[in-house]
């Protein structure tokens, strides 16, 4: 089970999650938040966690720190003629 290494988005989008987890007949998904998709679509920055539990019992889960990454501010100067 890995969720990736700690990731970031830009302000005003959102990001993907996919719990790849890499045993055989992982049969049920549990997020933080008590959603059961293999998937989930963040837009908010904070620690996000998964546990997926086969069918044959093995139990694999993983955590992910996601940062809201700022748009780029740029200031002119009027000083300059380009």
């Amino acid at each position: 089970m890995n969720l990736g290494n700690d990731t970031g988005y830009c302000v005003g989008t959102s990001i993907n999650m996919v719990a790849n987890a890499r045993i055989t007949g992982a049969s049920s998904y549990r997020w933080d938040n008590n959603s059961n998709s293999a998937t989930r679509n963040l837009t908010t920055r904070g620690t996000y966690s998964v546990t997926v539990t086969a069918n044959n019992g093995c139990v694999v889960s993983d955590t992910i720190k996601v940062e809201e990454i700022p748009q780029p501010f740029y200031v002119m100067d009027r000083q300059k003629v380009l």
